[in-house]
């Protein structure tokens, strides 16, 4: 049983390893790049970029697949989660 848990465990790609290493560090909900905005899916809640800060701007590109960035943000009133995205959308919101 412990080595089919090993095999599992090896099988996680680097970018599921760090959304799951974030989500137990607080980063539990989840954002989407809407233009001007950032929506939370769960609250369905709009957010102006200036009320969103940029924890983090990390890179992942498995073999084979595109380029993705993660992104963990935390919000004016204290959301803290994630935005996963084929380009660099915030970028000129990172500090």
């Amino acid at each position: 049983m412990k080595e089919e848990s090993i095999n599992v465990n090896n099988r996680i790609s680097p970018l599921s390893k760090r959304i799951i290493q974030l989500q137990e560090n607080g980063f539990v909900y989840d954002f989407q790049h809407a233009g001007k905005k950032i929506i939370c899916v769960q609250t369905n809640s709009e957010l102006e970029l200036c009320a969103v800060k940029i924890i983090s701007l990390e890179c992942f590109m498995a073999p084979g697949e595109e380029r993705r960035y993660l992104y963990s943000l935390e919000t004016e009133n204290g959301l803290r989660g994630l935005l996963l995205n084929e380009s660099r959308c915030l970028d000129h919101t990172y500090q």
